[in-house]
């Protein structure tokens, strides 16, 4: 069942980038970039035991279906044997954009509830424990197997 939604996840990865074949963009803020890469670094530790690998930025805006006028800095981690164990940071423009930001990561969080609720129980379970939250410019989704570190760790770094 997990290795289903491995193939369905590895599948739409090479979907989106195939069709992202062109310009990419670049950071308008670079303060913005270390402090969603600060972010980032706080939560990776959540994942202890779980190798992460980095995600292109361009990716992960189609994934979520967002553009640069909503998000302008994207931090993402999937695990790399695991990719049910995810790592989101969205660094917006403004307050209102980073509720677009939010928005699309609970779309996608829901998504990905969704084909869980179908193939994988222990799936679905951590997707349940799953955090988002938005504090000022910077969207988080944390999708880790001890999801209370998770949550807590997320609250601490968007204070």
């Amino acid at each position: 069942m997990i290795k289903g939604l491995r193939k369905l996840f590895a599948g739409v990865s090479c979907l989106l980038l195939l069709s992202g074949c062109g310009e990419s963009s670049t950071a308008s803020a670079s303060s913005s970039v270390k402090d969603a890469e600060t972010i980032a670094n706080e939560l990776l530790p959540v994942f202890d035991g779980t190798e992460m690998e980095q995600q292109d930025a361009d990716t992960v805006k189609k994934l979520l279906n967002v553009d640069d006028d909503t998000v302008t800095d994207v931090i993402a981690y999937f695990g790399k044997d695991n990719p049910d164990d995810i790592l989101i940071v969205l660094g917006s423009k403004g307050s209102d954009e980073a509720m677009k930001a939010n928005d699309a990561l609970n779309y996608y969080l829901d998504s990905l509830k969704s084909s869980a609720s179908l193939y994988s129980k222990e799936q679905l379970e951590q997707l349940n424990n799953a955090y988002v939250s938005t504090k000022d410019i910077f969207s988080v989704l944390i999708v880790a197997e001890d999801g209370t570190a998770a949550k807590k760790a997320a609250a601490a770094a968007l204070k």
